[in-house]
């Protein structure tokens, strides 16, 4: 009796598991794989299941496409089929990733550049630039040639006021991992000039580099 009781529950654990099995194969989830596996740490079908998860898993970090997604992929299979590609990609992403604090202090050199010139503010200009930069294609300027720039090109004889305005958003990317990396900025702005015989606006997009709060390289071009 004690043997057929022992072969009646090992029949009841084998039938139990092809059921569990089953569901697995019809539902084809991860929610339904890992509780097989759960129920079932020692089956046969370990490594199989193992490996489609593997697989979902990667499918939902490439769709997503982002830093969360591949160092959440990471973090669930370190040791996963695709856990070199997910490093590579993740550290290619992290090269282009600035924080919100830096992306701020970033922008606002181009801000306070702009405002020095809509005040005329020697000051502000100096404080916003390197020693030298590359200002609009001429390298090797100085805030000096900005300021010269700004009288002779911007206020003209007949020009009232100028009135440099950041738009949004901003992009700026690193240029490395690196704490110190240069951070380059695009930005949509606008100028508006009055002058003695009207007002006029125009549109451009911003460029500049910018390392340890100075910017080293600026440019505009009307679109």
């Amino acid at each position: 009796k004690a043997h057929r009781d022992s072969v009646s529950l090992r029949m009841k654990a084998l039938h139990s598991s092809d059921n569990d099995w089953a569901k697995v194969l019809s539902n084809n989830t991860k929610e339904a794989m890992q509780e097989y596996l759960s129920k079932h740490p020692d089956s046969p079908h370990k490594q199989q299941l193992l490996t489609k998860i593997d697989e979902i898993d990667w499918a939902t970090a490439v769709k997503k496409n982002d830093e969360d997604a591949y160092a959440g992929y990471l973090a669930m299979h370190k040791d996963g089929a695709h856990a070199t590609e997910a490093d590579a990609i993740l550290k290619k992403l992290m090269k282009h990733t600035v924080a919100d604090a830096d992306k701020s202090n970033a922008v606002n050199a181009v801000r306070q550049l702009l405002q020095g010139i809509n005040s005329k503010s020697n000051e502000k200009i100096s404080g916003a630039v390197a020693s030298q930069l590359n200002f609009l294609g001429a390298g090797g300027a100085t805030a000096k040639d900005i300021q010269k720039y700004m009288k002779d090109k911007l206020y003209q004889a007949d020009v009232k006021t100028i009135n440099w305005h950041l738009g949004s958003p901003a992009e700026v990317k690193k240029s490395s991992n690196d704490d110190d990396a240069e951070l380059r900025i695009k930005v949509p702005a606008t100028l508006d000039i009055d002058r003695k015989g009207g007002k006029s606006k125009r549109s451009y997009v911003i460029s500049a580099t910018v390392k340890g709060g100075r910017i080293t390289q600026v440019n505009w071009n009307q679109i």
